[in-house]
């Protein structure tokens, strides 16, 4: 892990938010830990950004909630999301 990373992410555990952008911290932690193998670490991080409504990231989240439940085991529930994903209109752009 990179000094910056290991900076950021202590910074916002800790509570020492400045000068850390808290969108694209949680997308960035839920990509890695996602491609990295690690569902269970990834989906709270989606899950953060899907409750943040004025993140950028928020309309991509629920794609990613659903990758995370699909790698856990949980298809129906990955299923169903995808599926109501897929007929919304921003599906296009993902």
């Amino acid at each position: 892990m990179s000094r910056i990373c290991q900076v950021t992410g202590k910074s916002m555990q800790s509570g020492n938010n400045d000068g850390v952008n808290r969108d694209y911290y949680h997308w960035l932690r839920g990509q890695v830990a996602l491609l990295r193998g690690q569902p269970k670490v990834a989906l709270p991080m989606f899950q953060a950004l899907a409750r943040d409504r004025s993140s950028r990231f928020a309309p991509k989240a629920a794609w990613r909630i659903a990758d995370c439940r699909w790698e856990l085991g949980q298809r129906a529930l990955a299923a169903r999301a995808y599926a109501a994903l897929v007929s919304d209109d921003g599906a296009r752009r993902h």
